[in-house]
């Protein structure tokens, strides 16, 4: 988890991990994302997501559901069983 505060107590970007197998659809999230004060990354696959979670600390993850290798589904239940998500709300 990443902490979300400076040492100055002012708020850091969020960082934020993009999941898709489409380019075009790669390249359409950068473009929303970078109007946005926040920090992203791509992924390629499930399996990738998974690599770079294991090297880096994202906020939050949006994933493409049906992907090759490993679907976002798939991905998202075995972030769940390592334990490394924290569920927010109720």
């Amino acid at each position: 988890m990443v902490e979300n505060l400076n040492s100055d107590n002012t708020l850091r970007p969020l960082r934020i991990l993009v999941v898709d197998d489409s380019r075009s659809d790669l390249i359409l999230m950068g473009r929303i994302l970078c109007n946005f004060n926040c920090e992203y990354d791509f992924s390629k696959s499930g399996v990738e997501s998974l690599e770079k979670l294991e090297s880096d600390e994202f906020n939050l993850m949006l994933t493409d559901c049906q992907m090759p290798l490993m679907d976002g589904h798939t991905a998202v239940n075995r972030i769940r069983e390592s334990g490394r998500c924290r569920k927010s709300g109720n």
